[in-house]
Formats: structure tokens, sequence, C-alpha cells
């Protein structure tokens, strides 16, 4: 005998004390570990969170976790005052201040501010200047550049002070000046200000937010305050208005629309299923043992996820609602067969007969979500593994305890038993509606399927809510950039080596600008060490030509008191601390990012692209494009998935029912993938990889069907009749359409295309399993019954 063969035998003798007793302390052992081991803040709740860690390339995998990790705690305001009634910033701004929740905020500056801020822009001013004032200085002994002090010096508008001069004999900071000025933001009254589209002016502030605030529990305590200082600054205010951008609001987004998935759809999947149970058992004891069965399952499930992945993503549990209905499957046929056989078997009996059917269908749900432990989407792997664990546990849960509670379960007759007879019926006499129901099946379903549409961009993942994408845009359009996540890196071993690679990709990045495919990149304006010293260099060489030209406000080396500043340097001095976000450390050295906004063009990308290709240290990060490229590779990888699932199964099937009848039935497991693909293009829901997870998943529970219709109802004689079997199943399908079709409701469109493909394909490879006796036997349902 087979070591596979004694691994069956066991599981299906009866069950005793001792596997009871053992479960029981397997489950109160998880629950107290589970209970004292929960780490804080275990609950995830950032979209990205569901996507794969790095890229297929690790280099450009880590440097697109530095660019998210950057602006991870980074917020940026804008404030339009009330005309009648000013004063708005100023109170949001001590508001922030005075309920901590930030560590640093810039926007404001009084005349101290102001005072620093200049010295250190004339300290540094070497390090800062513009494309046209390098070229005039190291262009034939710094002549563009002393023609443009002329015109500076003698000009009766440009208002040169004798204290300028001397501070600045080269006039670098006024250059510097006029070059960042050109269509950037203006201080206004001592506020960085910006005008709109419709000349109304806005107040702009650059703020960061304690670590504190970036997850959990403390990103909806600052979420609820920076609330309630919006509504107290404008209450006072009508007129007034504040705009807001951050990653942190899209987190706490999606986490809000996950709990209220969670609270809403979970609370009302478990009433609808209680009530469910309750009206087809008429009993309340199968409303506890379902609750039992699936409380272990859960609570398995979650126990497994925190011990391999140490969180839970909140799409992940939304979507492990779809396992409330399963798993309560193993408790629906086991006390669908009690109340039709509790007389003539006892509880054990009971078990032993159905056991290799559960076993089956465990199996084969179970191989069914553990393909998705293949995916690169920790998401899908958290879901996988969740279910694996949860359905072992329900199972377990049925098989070791069911046999000693349901002692005197009562036997009553079958509901609705005539109507789902008469169904099963209709397709054993090959009635003429069962073959017009089959051609419409087949019509619409080619019609549903012809309509579908491919959707791999990583933004069908959630909807941003119309309130955040409306204030985005207010920010977008003041400062003259977007905030999608594209992003130019330059990458040196030292800060000094990166900044010499960023100054390689300056002429690139405006000539993609002169092209119009990027706009405004949000660049580190340091200049690298090399372009300060040759500039340093020719101003020292070009001195006489100066003296000549000038009087000089002083004599010597007095006349040029500038020096180079490094990166490290200007980043901790009031300069940089806009700028900070920008730097990172990776495992190879540094890396300076540089935000840009694609045009519209189709080219943009590619030539982007092909703009950092062509330097070396030089990254092109298009984090969005990469995922849809990725989504697309492992939709179509899955693709190939399935269709070698389908054949697994039907393998599986011939090997349990033989040849014939395993071949026919499979056809309801391809049924009901082909439904939930006509769903989806019937209502207009693109398809991406989720909707192909959940195809995966018909097939592991749409074969549960196939299995116990032909299993438990083939053999069906007039001594043992199989009426149980087509209710059981179809309070399973209830049960399961409960959970799955609760997912339809959700929020997130992920989440939502999920439940449609799922409930639409379990509920078809229901409906045509009795469809395959008119292909392999004639004998008629009602023959079977006693009369």
């Amino acid at each position: 005998m087979s070591r596979r063969t004694r691994f069956i035998d066991r599981l299906t003798q009866p069950a005793g004390t001792l596997p009871a007793l053992v479960w029981a302390a397997c489950i109160l052992l998880i629950l107290a570990l589970t209970v004292i081991g929960f780490p804080k803040g275990a609950l995830s709740t950032d979209i990205l969170d569901l996507l794969p860690s790095s890229s297929a390339d690790v280099r450009t995998g880590e440097l697109a976790q530095a660019a998210t990790r950057g602006i991870a705690d980074r917020v940026i305001w804008a404030v339009r005052e009330d005309a009648s009634n000013p004063g708005a910033a100023d109170e949001f701004v001590r508001s922030l201040w005075e309920r901590e929740l930030v560590t640093s905020l810039s926007g404001r500056m009084d005349e101290a501010d102001r005072r620093i801020w200049l010295e250190a822009m004339r300290r540094d001013v070497l390090g800062l200047l513009d494309e046209k004032t390098v070229s005039g200085l190291l262009g034939d002994k710094a002549k563009g550049h002393l023609r443009w002090m002329l015109g500076q010096l003698y000009s009766p508008v440009a208002g040169v002070t004798g204290d300028e001069w001397r501070a600045d004999p080269w006039l670098l900071l006024r250059s510097v000046m006029m070059s960042q000025g050109r269509g950037m933001p203006t201080l206004d009254d001592g506020w960085i200000t910006a005008k709109d589209s419709d000349g109304r002016s806005w107040r702009l502030l650059t703020g960061r937010v304690p670590v504190s605030a970036l997850s959990g529990d403390g990103l909806k305590a600052w979420i609820a305050a920076e609330a309630d200082i919006r509504r107290a600054v404008l209450s006072e205010r009508p007129d007034a208005a504040i705009a807001g951008q951050g990653v942190l609001y899209y987190s706490h987004h999606a986490a809000s629309q996950a709990e209220g998935d969670m609270k809403r759809l979970g609370s009302l999947s478990c009433v609808l299923l209680a009530v469910f149970i309750f009206v087809a058992f008429r009993s309340f004891r199968p409303v506890l043992l379902c609750l039992l069965s699936v409380s272990a399952g859960a609570l398995c499930g979650t126990a497994a996820t925190l011990a391999v992945f140490g969180s839970l993503h909140a799409v992940t549990l939304v979507m492990c609602l779809s396992l409330i209905g399963i798993s309560a499957d193993y408790t629906t046929y086991y006390l669908m067969r009690r109340r039709w056989a509790g007389g003539i078997e006892t509880p054990a009996g009971t078990l032993v007969h159905l056991r290799p059917s559960l076993l089956h269908a465990l199996l084969t749900t179970v191989t069914a979500y553990a393909l998705m432990l293949a995916a690169p989407f920790p998401g899908l792997r958290q879901l996988a593994l969740f279910a694996v664990c949860g359905l072992a546990g329900a199972w377990l849960t049925v098989v070791a305890w069911f046999p000693f509670l349901v002692k005197g379960f009562p036997v009553r007759p079958l509901p609705a038993r005539s109507l789902l007879s008469a169904y099963a019926d209709a397709w054993t006499q090959g009635r003429l509606w069962t073959k017009a129901f089959l051609v419409l099946f087949a019509c619409v379903s080619v019609f549903g399927v012809a309509r579908l549409s491919v959707n791999d961009d990583l933004s069908a993942l959630q909807t941003p809510p119309v309130r955040l994408a409306a204030e985005e845009k207010v920010i977008s359009s003041l400062l003259g950039i977007g905030f999608s996540q594209t992003w130019f890196a330059a990458t040196g071993k030292t800060p000094d080596e990166a900044v010499q690679t960023l100054e390689l990709l300056r002429p690139k990045l405006h000539e993609l600008e002169k092209e119009g495919f990027i706009s405004r990149p949000v660049m580190v304006p340091l200049r690298s060490l090399d372009v300060q010293e040759k500039a340093l260099a020719a101003m020292k060489a070009a001195e006489p030509s100066m003296t000549a030209k000038l009087a000089p406000p002083c004599e010597g080396s007095g006349c040029t008191p500038y020096g180079t500043v490094k990166l490290a340097s200007w980043l901790a001095g009031p300069l940089g601390d806009n700028y900070r976000s920008l730097v990172a450390r990776t495992s190879e050295g540094v890396v300076i990012l540089v935000p840009v906004t694609l045009s519209a063009g189709k080219n943009a990308a590619e030539a982007a692209a092909a703009a950092a290709a062509g330097i070396d240290g030089v990254y092109w990060l298009n984090r969005r494009a990469d995922f849809g490229e990725l989504f697309s590779a492992f939709r179509l990888g899955l693709t190939g998935l399935i269709a070698a699932g389908l054949a697994v199964l039907g393998l599986m099937l011939v090997k349990l029912f033989g040849a014939r009848l395993g071949l026919v039935a499979s056809l309801p497991v391809a049924g009901g993938l082909l439904a939930g693909l006509a769903a989806a293009g019937i209502t207009g829901t693109p398809v991406n990889l989720f909707s192909l997870f959940a195809l995966i998943l018909v097939m592991g529970i749409g074969v549960d069907y196939t299995i116990f219709f032909h299993s438990e109802e083939g053999a069906g004689s007039a001594d043992e009749p199989r009426d149980h079997v087509l209710h059981a199943m179809a309070v399973a399908l209830g049960s399961t359409l409960l959970s799955l079709g609760i997912l339809v409701l959700s929020e997130t469109p992920a989440v939502r295309s999920f439940g449609l493909v799922l409930s639409a394909g379990v509920l078809f490879a229901f409906l045509l399993a009795p469809a395959t006796r008119l292909i392999t036997r004639r004998n008629t349902y009602r023959e079977e019954r006693p009369r």
C-alpha cells in the first residue's frame, strides 16, 4: 500500500475524542499567541503595499522605494485668504504648531528669517548659479557676465545699491534670484505666494509631519486634527479656501475605505449568512456551528499571515470576506446530510461518508488559492496564505468537533425540495427550456466576452476621492508641477558624485522640457563642485577685466569673497530644507531624485527613458508604467495558468469518475470561468490581474460543486435517495454568494472586480452542474427518490 493511500485511509477513519481534544488545544494555543503577539500597527493601509517590493531591476526598485519614502511625510498646503476677513493663513499655521501636527513648516518668512535666508544665499551662491550665469562666466574671460553686470549697474530701473555691490561684487546673487524668479512663487507680505488662473493669490506652505502620523491610529488622529483646524479657520471666513496635497491623505483614504468595507460588508455578510442558514435549517444550532467553523478558520488565517508577513493589509481583509461563505460550505454539507440521514446513520458515520468528498473539496479549493502564493504582489500572497490556513482550520473544525456537536440534531423535511428537484429533473429529462438555457448562456457569454476590456493601470487598484483630486489640481496649477510618480534618479557613491551625475543630467532635462516632453522638473539647484570651481577660477582670472571696466568696490582678493559648497552642508542649511526629501541613501551610495511631470504625448515616457539611458548613473523611474507592464506580463502568464489549471482539474475528475464522466464534469467549471468573464464584459468592468485571480478561485469553488454532485449524487438509488446533495449545494452556493456577492459593493475597484467575476462564476458553475446529465445519463432523478 502506498504512502498516499495510507494517508487517505487515515483521513477517512471515524473521528475520535483524541483528535477533537488535540484540535481544541491547538485553537486555544493559536488564540493565545495571536492575542499576546499581535503587533501594534499590524494593519497596513498603503495601497502601494499591495504591489511588489521591487521591480525586476533590483537597483531601480530600490531607487523607487527611496523616492516614495522621501515624500511620505511631506505635505503641501495652499491657503486663499478671505478679502473681507484676512488671517486664515496665520491662524492655520498657528494651529498646526499648537497641535504639533508638523515638525517643520516653511512658507512664511519674518525679518529674521529673511536675513538668515539671504545670508545663506550669499554664502552658497556659487553653488546655485543658473545656466546663463555659468555660460557667461566661463565664456571668453567672462565677457558675457560682465556685459550683464554693466547693464544692471547703469540701468535706471535695476536698482543696484552700493551695499549690494560691495557684498556681492559679481552680482551673482542678483543673477540667481532673477533666474529663479521667472514663473516661480513670489514673496508677498512675508508669505510665499502664487496666483491661480483667475488671478487669486494663494499662500503656499510646505510641512513635514511626525513619523507617528504616517500609519495606524496616528494617521487617523492627524487627519482628524487637521480637518478640525480647517473647519475652525474656514468657519469664520466663508470666502477663504485651504487645499492640501500629500501621500498621507491618500493613505488615510485607503484605510478609511477598507475599514468601511470591513465594517459594512463584513457585518452585512455575517448577518445575511446567519439569516440564510437559519432559514435553510430552521434552527439556531447550525448558525452557531457555522460561526464556530468560520471563526476557527479566520483565527488560523490571521495567525498564519501575521506570523509570516508581520502585518495584514486592509484590502486583504476585505477580500478575505469571501472565506466566510466558502468555509461555511463544509458545515453546510455535513449538517444537510445529518438533517436528511440523522435517523439512519450516526454522526461519525456521516463524517466517514462525507469525508472523502470534503477532503477533495478542500484540496481543490486550497490548490486554487495556493496558486496565488506565486504572485509577486504581497497583498495577494497574504490572501493566499490566509485562505489556505483559514480553510484548513474550518475543515479541521468540522471534521474534529462536529460529530460531537450534532447529537440530537433534528431530522426534518428539506426546504424547497420540489423546486430544486424539478430543476435537476429537467436536465435529466432533456426538456426544451434547458437546451434553450444553454443556448442563451452561450450567446450572452460570447456577447460579454466580446465586450471585455483590459486595464493594467495601477490607478485601477483605487479610485481617488473627488475632494483630494480637486485639491491636488489646485496645488499643481499653482506650482506648475504634477504629482505623478515619475522621477529621474542621479546616483553616485558619494553625495558629491551624485551631484556630478545630476550636472550631466541638467542639459538633458532642459532639452526634454524645451521639446515639451516634460514640464518644470523639481531639481536640487546645487551645482557640482567642478562647475563651482571653474566658475571661481574664471572670476579670479577676469578680475583685471572687471577692474578696467568697472570701479571695483574693493581691492585684491576681497573682490571675490566666494566659496564652494558641498551637498551635505547645503542640505543642512535653510536653503536645503525643501530639497532634503529628494536626496536619499541607498545600498550603493546616494541618489538625488528629480520629479517631473510627463506631457500627455505617447512618446514622452520613451523620450525620458532614452535620455536617462544615455548617461551613466542616471535612471528613469516610472513606477506606474512599470507596474502596468508587470500587471500585463503576469496577466498573460495567469491566463496560461488558468488554462493549465482547467486541464489539471479535468484530469483529476477523470481520475475520480472515469474518462467520460470526468471530462463532462469539467464543463460546468469551464462554464463558470466563461460566466465570470462575461459578467465583467457586460458590466463594463475592465479585466485585470485581480479578475484573473478571481477566475482561479472560480475553478477551485466550482469544481467542489461538480465533485459533490457526481460523487454524492451520481450513484443514487431508491434505497439511498440523494435529495440532500442538491440542497446542500444550494445552501453552500447561497452562503458563498452572500459573502462573495457582498464584495461587489466594495468601494475599492480591485475588490469590486474580484467579487463580480467570482460571484458570477460560482453561480453558473452551480447552475450548470446538473446540465452534465444531458450527456452522462438518461435515468430520471425522480426514479432515484422514494415515492
